[in-house]
């Protein structure tokens, strides 16, 4: 059978990512990327909810995937994370 497609993973595979070369903030003594401020002013938009509640709910939706994906070496893709959180606040 010829081969119809040839599929790369972008990051990490194709491009090497440095995260810590990357932009970061800190809050409370802890680095975080430089994107979680404005996604939280984004959600914050469609639901009243503090920084704290926000960044909460972005690392234990991140850590429900630890099972279902990162132990065997799966990507979640950024549209299922994304689901994931805006369905942790309802």
């Amino acid at each position: 059978m010829p081969i119809r497609a040839v599929i790369f993973d972008l990051f990490d595979t194709l491009v090497d990512l440095r995260w810590e070369k990357l932009p970061a903030t800190e809050h409370k003594g802890k680095r975080l990327p430089a994107t979680a401020p404005r996604l939280h002013e984004h959600v914050a938009r469609h639901t009243e909810i503090d920084f704290d509640t926000f960044l909460e709910a972005l690392f234990e939706g991140d850590r429900a995937f630890v099972e279902s994906h990162y132990k065997k070496g799966r990507e979640v893709p950024t549209q299922m994370r994304f689901a994931e959180l805006l369905r942790r606040f309802g």
